[in-house]
């Protein structure tokens, strides 16, 4: 199994903006010194919901300042992106780095957003669709042929560098629509899962994923989703709630203040998937803010140890995932993050992981991001050892 580490930058009620940022810092290198394998970041504007208005230039810091990790967007907002520039940089930090960075990719849910930075939020499926499409043709070996200004068509151009990683870094999709999964198993892009869905929708995206894999069922075809999880640990299970309780609670309202999505609903209908579990909440009475409070404490890692092991068994269970990636934002901040990440590793993590043990091969033959058998694991072409240092 793969235990990642989240840093979503979230700027709660009593922090400075220069401590959320240290914060971050300091997480990603106790991460790193307790035997995580990667770490994460959100992106988002305008709100204090995440700091972190680029993943890509944070990523890109903490690659810096780290050895052995691996280290994520979650997400780039693709369609507010040039493909051309996006590839860019994505593939220098690439090189930079080693080949330690994910690419996390999404189309965004804020409406603020799109509307600051001038594009058309009702279309950003096919926006995000058809910027990843040039993005990976600017990573492939074949000049691409750009786009310029007043619909300028230009000459054949090289885009360099190319990625370290062949055929590209692994790219990670974060979606709940039904055709955006579909495109990311046609890649054999894994999934990015968020915190706040049930089991029953978990389970329904990884089949719809299976489902729809040209491979499935292949010796190799293993794709290893990721699945974010809210992490909260003390020896009192009622501890652990009261703890987590006040950051989900601010953290929920400020993101269903910010995002605009059901203010907006008359525009939006490439967001159906959105609005219908939001009915659907409503109408069996769980869509209030207090009960999605509950339900995303109950559905999370928050607890004792000894609940977290068996919630964290149950969803591996129930999704087939074996890739966890833990924020642990809602705790204390300074030496109790610290302490709550290294008894997770210990008494919940590890023992979890003895209980799923890779079979032989088995990591070389998973598809990790990197596209479609037959590649495996996406790997540098000619790795250089701590080469962001």
């Amino acid at each position: 199994m793969r235990f990642d580490v989240m840093l979503t930058t979230a700027q709660r009620p009593g922090l400075e903006q220069n401590e959320v940022f240290t914060n971050a810092v300091e997480t990603a290198g106790w991460a790193e010194e307790l035997g995580y394998r990667g770490i994460w970041m959100l992106e988002h504007h305008f709100t204090r919901y995440g700091l972190c208005n680029s993943a890509i230039t944070m990523a890109a810091y903490l690659l810096g300042r780290t050895r052995t990790l691996r280290v994520g967007s979650a997400i780039t907002i693709v369609p507010l992106e040039h493909p051309v520039k996006l590839a860019e940089r994505v593939a220098m930090i690439d090189q930079l780095s080693g080949g330690r960075f994910d690419f996390g990719v999404g189309r965004g849910t804020y409406v603020r957003d799109f509307e600051a930075f001038g594009a058309d939020m009702s279309v950003n499926h096919l926006t995000f669709l058809q910027t990843m499409k040039d993005v990976l043709r600017a990573w492939s070996d074949e000049p691409y042929t750009v786009q310029g200004a007043a619909g300028r068509t230009l000459a054949a151009l090289p885009v360099n560098p190319r990625p370290l990683t062949r055929p590209h870094p692994p790219v990670f999709v974060a979606s709940n629509s039904p055709d955006t999964v579909s495109w990311a198993a046609s890649h054999g892009f894994p999934l990015l899962l968020r915190e706040g869905l049930d089991d029953a929708f978990k389970r329904k995206l990884v089949d719809q994923y299976r489902q729809a894999r040209p491979d499935a069922g292949r010796a190799g075809a293993e794709v290893r989703h990721a699945l974010n999880c809210v992490a909260v640990l003390d020896d009192c299970d009622r501890r652990a709630r009261d703890t987590a309780h006040t950051h989900v609670e601010w953290w929920v309202a400020e993101g269903a203040a910010t995002n605009g999505l059901l203010s907006n609903r008359h525009r939006l209908p490439n967001y159906r998937t959105y609005f219908e579990a939001v009915d659907a909440g409503r109408r069996a009475g769980t869509g209030d803010k207090g009960a999605l409070v509950d339900d995303m404490l109950a559905l999370n890692l928050v607890g004792s140890p000894q609940r977290c092991r068996a919630r964290l068994e149950e969803v591996c269970e129930t999704t087939g995932v074996r890739h966890v990636v833990l924020g642990f934002d809602a705790n204390e901040p300074g030496p109790r993050t610290r302490e709550v990440m290294e008894r997770f590793m210990a008494e919940v993590l590890r023992p979890v992981a003895a209980r799923y043990p890779e079979a032989p091969g088995q990591a070389q033959q998973r598809t990790d991001g990197a596209g479609p058998p037959p590649h495996a694991d996406a790997r540098p072409a000619n790795r250089t050892e701590g080469a962001a240092r």
